[in-house]
């Protein structure tokens, strides 16, 4: 996953995940896609997605209907050269269809892991 950020420090890329992951939690579609560049590819298990409307259709609309109001808790970072794995569990209660799957109402909790790249010479 692609995001358009110039950081220069560690604790600059530590507080850019949490407010990223934070994002994930309110239902503002335009704040959850102004993390993300036009040419943006996300691959997700069993899915590639290209592009900043696909994203937007495919993944952000339906998984914030599903689990609105989630919550992902950054466990974890391992940084490298403009590259951060964050380690996350990520909690919600399944009220939408997602996936193929009709909603269950019922809480879920899984752990899950992301592998984030960025430009340092991009302004966000």
């Amino acid at each position: 996953m692609a995001a358009s950020i110039a950081l220069a420090s560690v604790g600059e890329v530590r507080a850019f995940i949490d407010e990223y992951y934070k994002a994930w939690g309110c239902t503002d579609e335009d704040r959850i896609l102004s993390y993300y560049a036009e040419n943006v590819s996300v691959e997700l298990p069993g899915m590639l997605i290209n592009g900043k409307a696909a994203l937007r259709d495919q993944f952000v609309r339906p998984f914030i209907a599903a689990f609105a109001g989630n919550r992902h808790i950054v466990k974890n970072m391992i940084f490298g050269k403009d590259i951060v794995v964050v380690e996350f569990s990520f909690e919600a209660d399944h009220n939408g269809p997602f996936a193929g799957h009709a909603a269950t109402g019922i809480p879920v909790k899984v752990p899950g892991c992301g592998v984030y790249e960025f430009d340092p010479s991009i302004e966000r």
